[in-house]
This record gives C-alpha cells, sequence and structure tokens, in this order.
C-alpha cells in the first residue's frame, strides 16, 4: 500500500493522493512499521485554507478556473 511518514512534508501526501487516486493515506512510523495515523484529503485541504489564507477575498473561484 502506499504510505506516508510522519516526517513526510504535505506537498508529498498530497501528490500521492492525486497521483494515485486515493483521499487517504496511512502515516507510518519509519522506526516500527506500526500505523500512527492517517491523513486525508480534507486534512490537507484544512492545512492549506489555513497556511495559504484562502479565506480572503482574493482567493475567488474564478482565479482557478
Amino acid at each position: 500500500p502506499v504510505t506516508v511518514t510522519p516526517g513526510s512534508h504535505i506537498e508529498d501526501a498530497a501528490r500521492l493522493m492525486h497521483d494515485r487516486k486515493v483521499r487517504a493515506l496511512p502515516v507510518v512510523s519509519e522506526e516500527t512499521g506500526e500505523v500512527e495515523g492517517i491523513i486525508t484529503e480534507t486534512d490537507v485541504l484544512a492545512f492549506l485554507i489555513e497556511v495559504m489564507g484562502l479565506d480572503t477575498e482574493s482567493a475567488r473561484l474564478e482565479l482557478v478556473l
């Protein structure tokens, strides 16, 4: 299965989800191989909204269509 580690960059996780057409990825410990959690498309979108300030007036849909 496709996985990421806790140290993976969120951009890498987003690209993996897009390229593999999946909506979530297990987050697996590099040391133990145990699943520590899951990252979802919703998590990535929430991160982008907060970090990039996508809730501002300048982030209208017409800019990406």
